[in-house]
């Protein structure tokens, strides 16, 4: 017979994201129970617009040696979402410090769970430098890397689920702010940004990547539609 105080707790929360109680992280991921329990994902990008991925371990009990999001991981009983982040990072790309914007709050359900998912954002030219008793594997992507290998059995399906609500995102707020940026944005970049989501900014002769201004200053200019995920 296992042990209890040996095994891992999760804390369960309504889909506002208020703690209602705790349970075991086997129950949780039971496939029967679907208690739903918070989770933390990063997008972690480089200034070229790169994307970390990292392989998940193959000890995992979900989805073992799929390409996943930069950081993900579930909170512990009585730890803030921010608290979260900042401990996974740390535990899985040993990076202390961070600057993560906030992206969205959404739910995923699997058929064996199901999670109250808190998405973040950040670009750092840092090294991760990935702990391999939680990562087989982790590399920056392109994005175009990414969109060539969708549905093709080489990611989790929540990464590809998220990353194409991001994608989609990205569509539109792009065509919304290249409206506003017309006059400082030649045409050949508005093209560039519809076609390959990817846009460079020219103001006061500062270059920002689109993807990377996109998920810093998205909460900034216009409000993340709540039901964007579901």
């Amino acid at each position: 017979m296992k042990n209890l105080n040996t095994e891992e707790w999760f804390p369960i929360v309504d889909e506002q994201g208020n703690t209602i109680g705790k349970a075991l992280r086997t129950v949780c991921h039971d496939g029967k129970s679907k208690l739903l329990h918070p989770v933390v994902h990063l997008h972690l990008f480089n200034s070229s617009g790169e994307l970390f991925l990292q392989k998940r371990a193959m000890t995992k009990d979900i989805l073992p040696g799929k390409w996943d999001t930069s950081v993900g991981g579930h909170l512990c009983p009585g730890e803030t979402v921010e608290e979260a982040l900042a401990r996974e990072v740390k535990e899985e790309l040993c990076i202390k410090n961070i600057n993560a914007g906030f992206l969205a709050r959404y739910i995923w359900e699997s058929p064996l769970e199901r999670e109250l998912v808190n998405t973040f954002s950040t670009t750092t030219d840092e090294t991760p430098l990935i702990n391999r008793d939680e990562i087989e594997e982790g590399k920056f992507w392109s994005i175009q890397g990414i969109k060539d290998k969708i549905g093709k059995d080489i990611f989790t399906p929540n990464f590809e689920h998220e990353f194409k609500m991001l994608i989609s995102y990205t569509i539109n707020l792009t065509e919304k702010r290249i409206f506003v940026l017309e006059k400082n944005v030649n045409q050949s970049y508005q093209n560039e940004a519809r076609q390959n989501l990817f846009i460079t900014f020219n103001t006061d002769n500062t270059h920002n990547h689109f993807l990377d201004y996109l998920l810093h200053s998205c909460c900034q200019y216009c409000e993340f539609p709540g039901d964007l995920f579901r």
